[in-house]
């Protein structure tokens, strides 16, 4: 099965966190994971978030910071060109998105993935309009 899976719920693989269980059960199934251009620097957004707020150790987020590339080498990424731009703008008109909640859900569309699965209500809400099947986990 692949999926197309955006940042608030990947992060779930990394950080032990609320919807953690229920990810890496869903995850089991997955045999291909497609990502936008900017899950990569978001879960860096987020490790170093629980960096500073000292949630992670210095320790810990340099072993995640090196699993993070490793399987970013076997996810497909959606390139960055003019049609996600595209595509990203015209989310935006339709359901009201943030900038990067419309780049995530203009991958999902442009990868032509039949699975999302999100950790965002509102990107999930809007996703269900557009992808086949939707999957919303706890934040």
């Amino acid at each position: 099965m692949t999926v197309f899976i955006d940042t608030s719920s990947l992060v779930k693989r990394y950080i032990l966190e609320e919807g953690s269980a229920t990810f890496s059960e869903i995850i089991r199934k997955v045999t291909a994971i497609i990502v936008a251009p900017v899950t990569v620097i978001e879960i860096y957004s987020a490790l170093d978030r629980r960096l500073r707020d000292k949630s992670l150790s210095p320790d810990d987020y340099r072993i995640l910071e090196e699993e993070i590339l490793r399987n970013f080498n076997d996810f497909s990424i959606v390139h960055w060109n003019n049609d996600l731009i595209i595509s990203s703008l015209d989310t935006i008109r339709q359901h009201h998105l943030r900038t990067l909640d419309a780049i995530q859900l203009a991958a999902a569309i442009i990868s032509g993935v039949s699975q999302m699965i999100t950790s965002d209500k509102q990107l999930y809400q809007a996703a269900k309009k557009e992808i086949k099947k939707a999957i919303l986990l706890e934040k």
